[in-house]
């Protein structure tokens, strides 16, 4: 039975997937039926089309794309653990990184080989064109992640914004490509054992936890020491800012709070249930934190157990809320809305 009218060969490829994931449990082979079906009439991924039929969760949906694109997926935990030469970083400048939603996490100075991480969503083919003409390197190799994660990398491992440009490295002579395998280039980085063993590994060494509102009064879980000071992730559609501010101000939690948005970063620091500290670029204070609430989409992280740089706003987070409120019903206002 024919599946699609796309190309034969990717078929066959999606078909063996497909099969794949019925043999490893995670569907089943009615489901594959439809889900071929579905991805032959959508310009979508496979991987996604299975996702939107809620048969994956966000982070399969991800291992399954890479082998879907040929490339390499990492978790957020391990991108996160991950120390980043500096010499890797002077490829792309912070404003190139914050663009593109990509960050480069190594570099093969002996191969001219450049590792980076790139946002799920984003173009992989435009993205690498682009990349390699800015950096000029000889091999340039992809991993998937999503796009918070990027956003943090990018805003605790760059330095402030110094106006630097990429460094395009000449090499003299012919031009080697590098080894066959990801694994041979960089040792120190890539997963080892089968595909088996590195996608569908059971076991959870993660210290990032999805959240759900339901999970912010059990923010310090003080039942397990390991994860005390757990990441706690999620986006803001979910939840969005204001129900969260409440959550954790009911619990009268001390934490920091990092939003991402379409390349923006802004901090919030509560100390014992009250905003005590805000920074959205270059504002601080009430102002900023009246341009942040205002954030429908986007991802946020809260680390819990931090302590506030310093302390700034003395309002309560009661009157805060309130003000932002009528802010942004000022602003739908203003615009027509």
């Amino acid at each position: 039975m024919e599946i699609s009218k796309k190309p034969p060969e990717e078929e066959a490829k999606i078909k063996k997937l497909g099969e794949f994931l019925v043999k490893k449990n995670m569907i089943t082979k009615e489901q594959l039926v439809v889900a071929l079906s579905y991805w032959g009439k959508e310009d979508k991924p496979f991987a996604e089309v299975l996702y939107n039929m809620n048969l994956l969760d966000e982070e399969d949906m991800l291992k399954i794309l890479s082998m879907e694109k040929n490339t390499e997926y990492f978790p957020t935990d391990y991108l996160l653990k991950l120390d980043i030469p500096a010499e890797a970083l002077t490829f792309i400048p912070v404003d190139f990184a914050e663009k593109y939603a990509v960050i480069p996490i190594d570099y093969d100075i002996e191969n001219d080989t450049l590792l980076i991480a790139v946002a799920y969503g984003h173009d992989l083919e435009k993205i690498k064109k682009i990349v390699k003409e800015k950096t000029g390197v000889s091999r340039l190799e992809i991993v998937l992640t999503f796009e918070y994660t990027v956003y943090q990398l990018i805003q605790r491992t760059y330095p402030k914004h110094t106006g630097e440009d990429v460094v395009s490295l000449e090499t003299e002579g012919d031009v080697y490509l590098g080894p066959e395998s990801d694994e041979e280039a960089f040792p120190g980085i890539y997963h080892t054992g089968s595909v088996d063993e590195v996608f569908f590994s059971n076991e959870d060494t993660s210290d990032v936890i999805e959240i759900s509102a339901d999970s912010i009064g059990s923010l310090d879980i003080e039942d397990n020491e390991k994860k005390e000071n757990a990441t706690l992730q999620g986006q803001l559609a979910d939840l969005p800012l204001p129900d969260m501010l409440q959550l954790l101000g009911q619990n009268r939690k001390t934490c920091r709070i990092i939003l991402f948005h379409e390349g923006e970063v802004g901090e919030i620091d509560m100390e014992e249930g009250e905003v005590v500290y805000v920074k959205y670029g270059e504002k601080e204070g009430e102002s900023a934190f009246y341009e942040l609430v205002g954030w429908e989409e986007g991802y946020f992280e809260i680390t819990p157990n931090v302590k506030p740089r310093k302390r700034i706003i003395a309002r309560t987070l009661e009157n805060l809320l309130l003000d932002s409120i009528r802010i942004l019903d000022e602003r739908r206002r203003n615009k027509g809305f």
